[in-house]
Protein backbone atom coordinates (compact mmCIF):
# COMPACT_ATOMS: atom_id res chain seq x y z
CA UNK A 1 0.00 0.00 0.00
CA UNK A 2 1.26 3.23 -0.83
CA UNK A 3 0.88 6.10 1.36
CA UNK A 4 -0.10 9.97 0.31
CA UNK A 5 3.01 12.02 0.08
CA UNK A 6 2.40 14.57 2.38
CA UNK A 7 1.24 18.10 0.79
CA UNK A 8 3.96 20.72 -0.15
CA UNK A 9 3.36 24.18 0.66
CA UNK A 10 5.31 27.08 -0.70
CA UNK A 11 7.81 28.91 1.95
CA UNK A 12 6.05 32.62 2.54
CA UNK A 13 8.49 34.95 2.14
CA UNK A 14 8.08 38.04 4.75
CA UNK A 15 8.71 41.50 3.29
CA UNK A 16 9.46 44.14 5.50
CA UNK A 17 9.48 47.31 4.43
CA UNK A 18 10.02 50.35 6.62
CA UNK A 19 7.97 53.25 6.65
CA UNK A 20 9.33 56.82 7.81
CA UNK A 21 6.37 59.24 7.59
CA UNK A 22 7.31 62.90 8.84
CA UNK A 23 4.08 65.12 9.20
CA UNK A 24 4.52 68.65 10.23
CA UNK A 25 3.61 68.85 14.32
CA UNK A 26 0.40 68.45 13.78
CA UNK A 27 -2.09 65.79 12.80
CA UNK A 28 -2.86 64.71 9.01
CA UNK A 29 -6.34 64.80 7.92
CA UNK A 30 -9.37 67.42 6.87
CA UNK A 31 -10.97 66.93 10.69
CA UNK A 32 -7.90 67.64 12.34
CA UNK A 33 -6.68 70.19 9.57
CA UNK A 34 -3.43 70.66 8.87
CA UNK A 35 -1.67 72.91 11.65
CA UNK A 36 1.05 75.87 11.00
CA UNK A 37 3.79 76.57 13.30
CA UNK A 38 3.14 79.73 15.33
CA UNK A 39 6.70 81.65 14.88
CA UNK A 40 9.15 81.93 12.46
CA UNK A 41 11.07 78.69 12.90
CA UNK A 42 10.15 76.00 10.40
CA UNK A 43 10.37 72.38 11.84
CA UNK A 44 12.39 69.34 10.57
CA UNK A 45 11.03 66.79 9.58
CA UNK A 46 12.13 63.14 8.41
CA UNK A 47 11.60 62.69 5.02
CA UNK A 48 8.56 60.49 3.46
CA UNK A 49 8.15 57.89 0.89
CA UNK A 50 5.70 57.86 -1.67
CA UNK A 51 3.76 54.51 -0.21
CA UNK A 52 0.00 55.17 0.47
CA UNK A 53 -0.73 55.83 4.33
CA UNK A 54 -2.48 52.83 5.72
CA UNK A 55 -5.08 52.45 8.49
CA UNK A 56 -2.63 50.78 10.59
CA UNK A 57 0.05 53.92 10.39
CA UNK A 58 -2.82 56.60 11.32
CA UNK A 59 -2.08 58.01 14.18
CA UNK A 60 -2.94 56.08 18.13
CA UNK A 61 -4.17 57.84 21.22
CA UNK A 62 -0.94 57.37 23.47
CA UNK A 63 -2.76 55.28 25.95
CA UNK A 64 0.93 53.74 26.13
CA UNK A 65 4.24 55.64 26.57
CA UNK A 66 7.59 55.31 24.60
CA UNK A 67 9.93 53.79 26.65
CA UNK A 68 12.79 55.51 27.71
CA UNK A 69 15.11 53.80 24.76
CA UNK A 70 12.54 55.40 22.06
CA UNK A 71 12.48 58.49 23.26
CA UNK A 72 16.87 58.55 23.37
CA UNK A 73 16.93 56.83 20.20
CA UNK A 74 15.04 60.15 18.83
CA UNK A 75 16.97 62.58 20.49
CA UNK A 76 19.57 61.01 18.68
CA UNK A 77 17.80 61.03 15.79
CA UNK A 78 17.68 64.49 16.13
CA UNK A 79 21.16 65.36 17.00
CA UNK A 80 22.34 63.98 13.09
CA UNK A 81 19.64 66.38 11.85
CA UNK A 82 21.20 69.46 13.47
CA UNK A 83 23.59 71.18 10.72
CA UNK A 84 25.47 74.62 10.18
CA UNK A 85 22.32 75.28 8.18
CA UNK A 86 19.67 74.73 10.38
CA UNK A 87 20.57 74.62 13.92
CA UNK A 88 19.29 77.73 14.81
CA UNK A 89 15.72 76.99 13.15
CA UNK A 90 15.72 74.25 15.79
CA UNK A 91 16.38 76.79 18.66
CA UNK A 92 19.79 76.08 19.32
CA UNK A 93 22.99 78.36 19.62
CA UNK A 94 25.72 76.25 17.61
CA UNK A 95 26.04 72.62 16.46
CA UNK A 96 27.95 71.90 19.27
CA UNK A 97 24.97 72.45 21.66
CA UNK A 98 22.97 70.35 20.15
CA UNK A 99 25.24 67.14 20.61
CA UNK A 100 24.40 68.15 24.13
CA UNK A 101 21.17 68.18 24.08
CA UNK A 102 18.56 65.55 26.66
CA UNK A 103 15.51 65.00 26.76
CA UNK A 104 12.65 66.81 28.87
CA UNK A 105 9.21 65.71 30.80
CA UNK A 106 6.89 65.09 27.42
CA UNK A 107 3.56 66.76 26.82
CA UNK A 108 0.40 64.85 26.00
CA UNK A 109 -1.09 66.60 22.65
CA UNK A 110 -4.68 67.07 22.37
CA UNK A 111 -6.68 69.08 19.80
CA UNK A 112 -9.63 71.51 19.89
CA UNK A 113 -11.35 71.13 16.37
CA UNK A 114 -13.12 73.82 14.58
CA UNK A 115 -15.96 71.63 14.16
CA UNK A 116 -15.68 70.49 17.63
CA UNK A 117 -15.74 73.85 19.29
CA UNK A 118 -18.59 75.44 16.96
CA UNK A 119 -20.89 73.54 18.65
CA UNK A 120 -19.60 73.67 22.27
CA UNK A 121 -22.68 74.40 24.69
CA UNK A 122 -22.08 75.89 28.26
CA UNK A 123 -23.61 72.81 29.59
CA UNK A 124 -21.20 70.54 27.43
CA UNK A 125 -18.42 69.01 29.30
CA UNK A 126 -15.07 70.87 28.56
CA UNK A 127 -13.79 67.41 27.91
CA UNK A 128 -16.29 67.13 25.20
CA UNK A 129 -14.32 69.69 22.73
CA UNK A 130 -10.85 67.86 23.71
CA UNK A 131 -9.57 64.69 21.89
CA UNK A 132 -6.24 63.09 22.22
CA UNK A 133 -4.04 64.35 19.24
CA UNK A 134 -1.99 60.47 19.39
CA UNK A 135 1.24 62.29 19.76
CA UNK A 136 3.58 63.15 22.70
CA UNK A 137 5.63 66.40 22.76
CA UNK A 138 9.32 65.95 23.95
CA UNK A 139 10.98 69.05 25.14
CA UNK A 140 14.55 69.31 24.00
CA UNK A 141 17.20 70.96 26.57
CA UNK A 142 20.14 72.11 26.06
CA UNK A 143 22.77 74.58 28.17
CA UNK A 144 20.01 74.83 30.23
CA UNK A 145 17.19 75.72 28.11
CA UNK A 146 14.33 74.65 26.39
CA UNK A 147 15.09 74.62 22.79
CA UNK A 148 12.24 72.73 20.60
CA UNK A 149 10.04 69.41 21.11
CA UNK A 150 10.31 66.56 19.28
CA UNK A 151 7.08 65.13 17.95
CA UNK A 152 6.71 61.36 19.12
CA UNK A 153 4.17 59.05 17.61
CA UNK A 154 3.29 55.39 17.03
CA UNK A 155 1.52 54.77 13.73
CA UNK A 156 2.24 51.42 14.07
CA UNK A 157 5.76 50.75 13.78
CA UNK A 158 6.58 51.89 17.06
CA UNK A 159 7.08 55.34 18.56
CA UNK A 160 9.69 57.46 16.85
CA UNK A 161 10.60 61.23 16.50
CA UNK A 162 8.35 62.51 13.41
CA UNK A 163 9.16 65.88 13.53
CA UNK A 164 11.42 68.35 14.86
CA UNK A 165 11.09 72.13 15.97
CA UNK A 166 8.48 74.71 17.29
CA UNK A 167 10.98 76.32 19.91
CA UNK A 168 8.81 79.41 20.48
CA UNK A 169 5.85 76.85 21.43
CA UNK A 170 8.34 74.22 23.45
CA UNK A 171 9.46 77.31 25.63
CA UNK A 172 6.06 78.72 25.96
CA UNK A 173 4.41 75.93 27.29
CA UNK A 174 7.25 74.46 29.36
CA UNK A 175 7.83 77.63 31.34
CA UNK A 176 3.76 77.57 31.62
CA UNK A 177 3.40 74.06 32.96
CA UNK A 178 6.80 74.95 35.38
CA UNK A 179 4.86 77.77 36.80
CA UNK A 180 1.29 76.28 37.24
CA UNK A 181 2.31 73.05 38.47
CA UNK A 182 4.63 75.44 41.45
CA UNK A 183 1.23 76.79 42.00
CA UNK A 184 -1.69 74.31 41.71
CA UNK A 185 1.22 71.54 43.70
CA UNK A 186 0.02 69.08 40.83
CA UNK A 187 2.91 67.04 38.67
CA UNK A 188 4.09 67.88 35.30
CA UNK A 189 2.36 64.90 34.02
CA UNK A 190 -0.94 66.43 34.99
CA UNK A 191 -0.31 69.75 32.45
CA UNK A 192 -1.31 68.67 28.70
CA UNK A 193 -0.95 70.84 25.99
CA UNK A 194 -4.02 71.74 23.10
CA UNK A 195 -3.53 72.30 19.71
CA UNK A 196 -6.42 74.88 19.04
CA UNK A 197 -5.79 74.13 15.12
CA UNK A 198 -8.26 77.10 13.74
CA UNK A 199 -6.46 79.52 15.46
CA UNK A 200 -2.91 77.82 15.02
CA UNK A 201 -2.10 77.80 18.68
CA UNK A 202 -1.40 76.29 21.79
CA UNK A 203 -3.24 76.24 25.30
CA UNK A 204 -1.54 74.62 28.85
CA UNK A 205 -4.86 72.60 30.41
CA UNK A 206 -5.26 70.75 33.63
CA UNK A 207 -7.65 69.07 36.13
CA UNK A 208 -8.11 70.05 39.34
CA UNK A 209 -7.67 66.47 40.62
CA UNK A 210 -4.68 65.88 38.01
CA UNK A 211 -5.75 63.27 35.53
CA UNK A 212 -6.29 62.98 32.51
CA UNK A 213 -9.07 64.82 30.12
CA UNK A 214 -10.21 61.79 28.96
CA UNK A 215 -10.44 59.76 32.25
CA UNK A 216 -13.20 59.90 34.60
CA UNK A 217 -14.29 62.51 36.77
CA UNK A 218 -15.88 65.67 37.60
CA UNK A 219 -13.19 67.56 37.84
CA UNK A 220 -12.79 71.49 36.88
CA UNK A 221 -10.76 72.51 33.94
CA UNK A 222 -8.24 75.82 33.43
CA UNK A 223 -6.92 76.77 30.62
CA UNK A 224 -3.92 79.14 29.98
CA UNK A 225 -3.30 80.66 26.95
CA UNK A 226 0.77 80.18 26.86
CA UNK A 227 1.51 80.86 23.77
CA UNK A 228 0.19 84.95 23.22
CA UNK A 229 -2.72 85.54 21.08
CA UNK A 230 -4.86 88.48 20.68
CA UNK A 231 -7.67 86.79 20.46
CA UNK A 232 -7.70 84.83 23.55
CA UNK A 233 -7.93 86.20 27.39
CA UNK A 234 -4.55 86.21 29.28
CA UNK A 235 -3.98 84.10 32.74
CA UNK A 236 -5.34 80.90 34.22
CA UNK A 237 -9.37 80.93 32.55
CA UNK A 238 -11.90 78.45 33.95
CA UNK A 239 -12.40 76.42 30.90
CA UNK A 240 -15.90 77.09 30.46
CA UNK A 241 -15.81 80.50 29.81
CA UNK A 242 -12.41 80.44 27.84
CA UNK A 243 -14.18 77.71 25.88
CA UNK A 244 -17.13 80.67 25.28
CA UNK A 245 -14.69 82.95 23.98
CA UNK A 246 -12.91 80.45 21.94
CA UNK A 247 -16.36 79.28 20.44
CA UNK A 248 -16.97 82.97 18.94
CA UNK A 249 -13.39 84.04 18.25
CA UNK A 250 -13.28 80.43 16.13
CA UNK A 251 -16.81 81.62 14.78
CA UNK A 252 -15.48 85.03 13.43
CA UNK A 253 -12.09 83.44 12.28
CA UNK A 254 -14.73 80.96 9.72
CA UNK A 255 -16.52 84.08 8.51
CA UNK A 256 -13.69 86.25 8.04
CA UNK A 257 -14.86 88.77 10.70
CA UNK A 258 -12.22 90.94 12.25
CA UNK A 259 -11.13 89.24 15.80
CA UNK A 260 -10.85 90.90 19.11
Amino acid sequence: MTLPKPPRHNAIRRVCCVLFIAPLLWPQGKDAEQQKPVGPKKPVELKKTTSPKRPEDQPKSPAGQPTAADREKAVETLKRLVTNSNYRELGFDSVAEAATATQGEPFRRYLITAGQITVFKDTDDPASVIRPGGELLIPVIAGGKVRCFITMADRGKGWRGVSFGMSAIAQALTAARSQQAAATRLPLGSFVAVDVTPLSTYLLAWRTDGKLPEDAGSARYFFFAAVPNRRLPAGVQPAIQFLDILRDEVAKEKSGAPGR
